[in-house]
Formats: structure tokens, C-alpha cells, sequence
């Protein structure tokens, strides 16, 4: 009964200088404008591990090179691995072998280089800008040598010959080429048309151009037939 009082005790001694041997860090950082505190545990893996930090996980990967090539040395299928690959980011900071205070060094040194490393990305983002529209523009710039392709000349046509056509309204002369029946059919179409619209129009003026009438001045002159029966009576010869 001793005995495994004993054995209990050491294996309770055991698991308390297991979880106290398990280093942690802190690290304080800014979120969405407010300042955040968080304790780094090796029990994260590499993804969990960046996404609480606010850190970019290929940033982290990249600084732990070294740690990630070590790791690769003891299992084959990490050997020769490059650290940007998605198979790190499951294994955690216990599995590498990497310690909290290693992570959180990694991490004050990032934040350090923000700004420059940020200006940089500002720097390159620029200059692709810039030499993505300098292409385009010259690029543009020539689409003007397609417009001055050389235009094929026109051969001079020979002046070709008249004919003149006898209508009931009169001769229709012009090229042999182009005078048919439909031609001339709509030639004395448009001529007896004109025709119309003048006659029209000089019936018009005419109307308009007479000499005004005044029929209250007219009606003296006229013969009126009633006007022989209704005599005015003389009242004065009664």
C-alpha cells in the first residue's frame, strides 16, 4: 500500500516538473487599437501560434529556418523541406523543439523592422505601378503605326461614255454604265413629282394673290329678287 502511495507521489512529481519545465513567454502587441498581452505556449502549432500573435506565418517560418532544418535532420520527411510549405504549420513549438523565449525573440525583433519591412512593400508596390503603366503606355503608343498602313491606290477610271435616252418628259442623258430601265423609270418618277409639287404650290399663290372681296359693299350691286317685293312703304302719303 506504501509502495503505491510512493509511486503515485513520483508520478505526480513527475507531471508537475513536466508542466513547470514547459516554458512560457509573454508577448505584448496592438490589436485593432488596443494593446494585447498573450503567453506563449509550446503546445501551439505554427499556424495558432501566428494567427494569436498577429505575426504572418511565412514571416515566422522564415525566421525559424534554422530551428525548421534541425527538425528536418532527425525526421526524412521534413528533410529538405522548404519552410514555406503548409506541412510545418500543423507541427507545434514542443515537436520542433523551439522554445517560447526563441519565438517571442523572433517576434520584438519583427516588430522592430515593421516599419522598414512595410516601407518596402510600399517601395516595390510602387515601382511594379509605375512600370506596369510605363508598359501599357508604350504598348498604346504604337497602336498608331497600325493606322498608317499604306492604302492601295485607286487605278483612274477612263471616263466612259454617255448615252441619251427619248422619254415623254423630255431626254435623260449619262453613262452608259449606269443608264437601265429602273433608272429612267425613276428619273420621270421624280421629275412628274416635282411637276406636281410645283403646280400645287402655284395653286396656293394664286389663291392667296386675289383681290379681297367686301360683300357688304358688293350687296348694292347685286339683283336681290325679294327686293322687288319688299318696297319700302311712304307714310307720309297716308
Amino acid at each position: 500500500m506504501k509502495k503505491n502511495k510512493i509511486i503515485f507521489l513520483l508520478i505526480l512529481l513527475l507531471i508537475v516538473v513536466h508542466l513547470l519545465s514547459a516554458e512560457e513567454a509573454k508577448v505584448t502587441f496592438k490589436k485593432a487599437g488596443k494593446e494585447v498581452q498573450f503567453t506563449i505556449s509550446e503546445n501551439y502549432n505554427l499556424r495558432a501560434l501566428a494567427d494569436s500573435i498577429n505575426m504572418p506565418i511565412k514571416k515566422l517560418k522564415s525566421m525559424l529556418t534554422a530551428e525548421l532544418e534541425l527538425y528536418g535532420e532527425t525526421h526524412p520527411e521534413f528533410k529538405g523541406l522548404k519552410t514555406q510549405d503548409r506541412r510545418w504549420d500543423e507541427i507545434s513549438l514542443a515537436g520542433l523543439n523551439v522554445s517560447s523565449a526563441t519565438v517571442a525573440d523572433k517576434f520584438y525583433s519583427f516588430t522592430k523592422k515593421t516599419m522598414s519591412f512595410g516601407g518596402s512593400i510600399t517601395v516595390v508596390g510602387i515601382l511594379v505601378v509605375f512600370f506596369s503603366l510605363l508598359l501599357i503606355s508604350i504598348i498604346i503608343n504604337q497602336f498608331q503605326h497600325l493606322a498608317k498602313a499604306k492604302k492601295p491606290k485607286q487605278k483612274k477610271s477612263s471616263k466612259s461614255a454617255s448615252t441619251t435616252v427619248q422619254t415623254p418628259i423630255g431626254k435623260v442623258t449619262g453613262p452608259t454604265t449606269s443608264i437601265s430601265s429602273n433608272a429612267i423609270v425613276a428619273v420621270i418618277t421624280a421629275l412628274h413629282k416635282h411637276k406636281l409639287s410645283v403646280e400645287e404650290r402655284v395653286k396656293i399663290q394664286m389663291t392667296f394673290s386675289r383681290a379681297p372681296v367686301n360683300m357688304w359693299s358688293a350687296l348694292a350691286k347685286m339683283e336681290m329678287p325679294n327686293s322687288v317685293y319688299n318696297k319700302p312703304i311712304d307714310r307720309s302719303k297716308k
